[in-house]
C-alpha cells in the first residue's frame, strides 16, 4: 500500500556554505535560489566562518552576536527573507571590512578587537584607547590567570572608557563587558 502511494525523485543537494569574502553578495546576487534557501545558506555560512576564525579573531564574536540577533528575528518571523537577506549582506561587508582593516593596520589582534569594539560603538578615537588598553595588557600580561590582575584590567578598561566621555555607568559596564567577552575569546 505505501509503496502505491510513494513517489521517488532526487535528492537535493545540502545547502550551500559560501566562504565569506570580497565575492560573496557578487555570488548571492548571481544565485537563483530562493531568498529562504539563501537566507539559510548564509546563516550556516556566517556561523561556521566565526566558528572556525575566532581564535585568531576575536572581533568576530561581536560580529557573530549581531548576525544571531538577525537569525532570531527571522526565525521568530519579525523579519521576512528579504529583509533578512539585506541585512545578512551587511553582516558579511562588516566581516570583510573588519579583515581588510586588520590587515592594514600594525596591531595585535586582541587589540584590534578592542579596536573594533570601540568603532563600532562609535567612541572617538578608538585607535588612541586601544593603544592605552595594550599598554594596561602589557603591564599586567598575566591577567588571563590571575584574578587580581583581571581586576585591574577591567578597572583600566572601565577608566579608558570613561575618559573617551561615556559618563553612563551602565553603558561603561556594558561596553567593558563586551570587550572582556571578546578579549577573553567568547568564554567569559
Amino acid at each position: 500500500m505505501v509503496q502505491a502511494h510513494t513517489k521517488t525523485g532526487t535528492i537535493k543537494p545540502a545547502l550551500k556554505i559560501y566562504e565569506i569574502d570580497e565575492d560573496t553578495v557578487k555570488e548571492l546576487e548571481a544565485s537563483t535560489a530562493y531568498d529562504t534557501e539563501t537566507v539559510f545558506n548564509l546563516i550556516r555560512s556566517i556561523e561556521k566562518t566565526i566558528r572556525d576564525d575566532v581564535t585568531q579573531k576575536p572581533y568576530l564574536i561581536s560580529i557573530g552576536e549581531r548576525a544571531e540577533e538577525i537569525t532570531m528575528r527571522f526565525k521568530e518571523r519579525q523579519k521576512n527573507s528579504q529583509e533578512t537577506l539585506e541585512e545578512l549582506k551587511k553582516v558579511i561587508a562588516e566581516i570583510n571590512a573588519a579583515k581588510r582593516e586588520q590587515a592594514e593596520r600594525d596591531m595585535p589582534v586582541e587589540i584590534f578587537s578592542v579596536f573594533w569594539l570601540l568603532k563600532n560603538e562609535g567612541i572617538d578615537n578608538p585607535e588612541d584607547k586601544a593603544n592605552q588598553m595594550r599598554r594596561v595588557l602589557e603591564q599586567y600580561p598575566h591577567w588571563r590567570t590571575t584574578e587580581r590582575h583581571e581586576r585591574k584590567i577591567k578597572r583600566e578598561l572601565y577608566s579608558v572608557l570613561f575618559q573617551s566621555g561615556i559618563t553612563d555607568t551602565y553603558k561603561i559596564a556594558e561596553y567593558g563587558k563586551k570587550i572582556m567577552n571578546v578579549l577573553k575569546g567568547g568564554t567569559g
